[in-house]
């Protein structure tokens, strides 16, 4: 055995983190190659060796050994194919690191790191890329002209005036008239040719999609649909806490007039109304019995749902049967509150179609259809009947069967606005999914009842003939 064999042979018995920086250079060649294969054999993105691994690239792709730092970014790219979104804690010193030492290298150095920076896009860690403001004033007039054909491009992905909102601000006057004469030339919407991680993992399973096919309205191949350009993404989000206290809010919701209680909440109202905001706890806000106090927070939450979205999950989840108790009061103003803010709060994403019917909120739900009061029975139908039309097929697939005997049971209502709303969630199931798959559970419905059903998906489709003579 060579010396160089014995060498590596011991090295292996080093801990990761030595063995990466070992001083010779051969040790962290071979270290590297052993790094990429073991995040190859990874399938499980929650693996617990990532986290280990994840820290040590910030080092390894500044090796100054050339064959050395390629063999760093090959074990890059494989731990970022491994790995999920929480990889992106790493990613902004791991890509300065290569901006740094890696696009000045060889054209294969080059390559590898390009594709590890899409990688950290796909994974969705986009701090290391929102760095295009600072390069409009850089004082290198190439990495200006650059900045401004990447603005340029952005205007073909994600249209002229939301570019113009975010970044033409932040840009010289010079620029600005640049950019507004050559946007005239700018046609077209891009297509993307990849996804991100988090939509990867959303696709559907084919045999599920497969299994209404035929029974449905005829819909566009996904591939075919233009993909529409979320804003709240591209915006940063705003501080409202802050503000918030400053107008001495959390005085005002305690006053004794309620008038005092209506002008704090207004003001919550208002500052809510940004495209995005900071995460932070809100709460408190549904506690007024008052009715313009409550109409004025309940529209508060609806804000706090478009703005938060996800980060309102908990919130939204914990209010909900407040909510839903709610719509138990006739004033106009107030349902109509309730109705908007409901809805805000599934559209945002702060609920989704399994939450409604595992767990909590499962029992919430059924509890409310079951209330002894038949507008919170009928407005709650409503609301899951929004719910599902305007989610996608894969996912009323995996819940409908859920929903289905709630409304079996829901049609036997003495109150007609209830069964109306039953029939309407049933029509909505069947308009997103066809008719094969509730079949077996709406065999039990009289034929009147069959005939509702019928006629209320064929005016739902448009199309009669997707009602089955055999079936309802």
């Amino acid at each position: 055995m060579s010396e160089d064999e014995k060498l590596l042979k011991e090295a292996k018995k080093l801990p990761w983190e030595d063995r990466l920086t070992h001083k010779n250079w051969k040790v962290r060649n071979d270290a590297n190659i052993d790094l990429a294969a073991v995040c190859d054999s990874i399938s499980d993105p929650k693996d617990p060796r990532l986290r280990e691994f994840g820290p040590f690239f910030r080092k390894t792709v500044a090796d100054s050994n050339a064959p050395v730092q390629e063999k760093a970014l090959d074990a890059l790219i494989a731990f970022l194919r491994a790995a999920d979104a929480d990889a992106g804690r790493y990613g902004k010193e791991v890509c300065d690191a290569i901006v740094t030492k890696c696009l000045t290298g060889r054209p294969k150095t080059v390559e590898k790191a390009q594709i590890a920076f899409m990688l950290w896009v796909e994974l969705e860690a986009v701090e290391p890329f929102l760095m295009l403001p600072e390069l409009f004033d850089h004082q290198d007039q190439n990495v200006r002209a650059s900045s401004k054909g990447l603005t340029l491009e952005l205007c073909r992905w994600i249209g002229k005036d939301p570019v113009k909102s975010i970044l033409f601000e932040k840009m010289r006057d010079t620029m600005k008239k640049e950019l507004e004469a050559e946007l005239a030339n700018v046609t077209g919407t891009a297509k993307p040719t990849r996804k991100i991680r988090s939509e990867q993992d959303k696709e559907p399973e084919p045999e599920v999609v497969s299994e209404a096919q035929g029974s449905g309205p005829a819909e566009e191949s996904a591939a075919d649909i233009p993909q529409e350009i979320d804003e709240y993404e591209l915006v940063d989000p705003v501080d409202i806490l802050t503000p918030l206290e400053k107008s001495g809010f959390w005085e005002g919701v305690k006053a004794t007039k309620w008038s005092e209680r209506k002008e704090a909440v207004a003001e919550l109202t208002k500052l809510a109304s940004t495209k995005r905001i900071a995460p932070g706890d809100f709460t408190e806000l549904i506690t007024d019995v008052n009715i313009a106090v409550a109409v004025e927070a309940i529209q508060a939450l609806g804000n706090l749902a478009r703005g938060l979205r996800t980060h309102f999950s908990g919130s939204s989840r914990f209010l909900l049967p407040v909510l839903l108790e709610k719509l138990k009061e006739k004033k106009p103003t107030l349902t109509e509150a309730l109705s908007q803010t409901l809805q805000a709060m599934y559209k945002s994403g702060c609920l989704n179609l399994t939450d409604i019917v595992e767990g909590r909120i499962n029992i919430y739900v059924k509890t409310a259809v079951k209330n002894k009061v038949p507008l919170v029975r009928s407005l709650t139908l409503n609301w899951v009947t929004f719910c599902i039309e305007t989610s996608n097929k894969a996912a009323i697939l995996k819940v409908h069967k859920e929903y289905v005997p709630i409304c079996m049971e829901c049609l036997n209502d003495g109150t007609p606005e209830v069964r109306d709303a039953a029939f309407s969630v049933l029509a909505a199931v069947a308009k997103m999914v066809g008719m094969r798959p509730l079949e077996k559970s709406l065999e039990k419905l009289d034929d009147v009842r069959k005939k509702k059903l019928s006629e209320m998906i064929a005016g739902s489709t448009g199309d009669p003939s997707t009602v089955p003579s055999t079936g309802l």
